[in-house]
């Protein structure tokens, strides 16, 4: 809460408490593509398989 505490205080000071147009706050979850490990997994086991068997394939 300490992030949420300065925030508040940022804005009572320097916004007079309105909030900037445009703002929107989102937690790093938010941003985060939950299938970005999903999708890093199938390319390091997609090239393992290309290099086992290209090593196959001499």
């Amino acid at each position: 809460m300490d992030a949420e505490n300065a925030r508040s205080d940022h804005r009572r000071t320097v916004h007079h408490g309105m909030t900037p147009d445009g703002e929107r706050l989102a937690s790093n979850a938010e941003r985060a593509d939950p299938m970005l490990w999903v999708w890093t997994l199938a390319g390091c086991l997609a090239l393992g398989a290309l290099r086992w068997i290209w090593q196959h394939a001499q």
